[in-house]
């Protein structure tokens, strides 16, 4: 990828982009699960599989249930491939540019316990995990800023 082509995709995702830390308590495990997700939608499906081509993910399309609006389509990305795409968009991001570093952040620490998705967690290891989705929730509302 060239330079310009990241700077263009950070200059969207700055704009039009979402970075979440989703929290679930999946049926089959005994603790609470915590994702780094990366989210891009809009009406241009060109641009969208732009992004997919650059950086992979899934790319789908959802239907709008308001009268009146266009459907549009979804990138996503999770987990180590979210963290990676943060990581190369960084410093080009200007207003999203702390919620890519909680995310970053968090990911890393992905490795610092161990196991899989149902594997049983200490409350160090949940408190760390959801203390970096409140942070990111609180950088979405001006609370947090770097």
């Amino acid at each position: 990828m060239i330079v310009q082509e990241i700077a263009w995709a950070a200059g969207l995702f700055d704009g039009e982009g979402c970075v979440t830390i989703s929290r679930s308590n999946p049926a089959r495990s005994r603790s609470p699960d915590h994702q780094l997700r990366v989210t891009l939608g809009m009406c241009h499906e060109a641009t969208i599989a732009k992004m997919k081509q650059m950086f992979g993910g899934s790319m789908s399309m959802r239907r709008s249930k308001a009268k009146g609006w266009r459907d549009h389509w979804v990138w996503c990305l999770a987990s180590y491939p979210a963290a990676n795409f943060l990581g190369s968009i960084y410093p080009y991001l200007i207003t999203k540019k702390y919620e890519a570093w909680l995310g970053r952040e968090f990911q890393a620490t992905r490795t610092l316990f161990g196991g899989g998705p149902t594997h049983f967690r200490a409350e160090e290891e949940i408190a760390l995990r959801e203390g970096f989705r409140l942070a990111l929730q609180e950088a979405k509302r001006g609370i947090l800023q770097l």
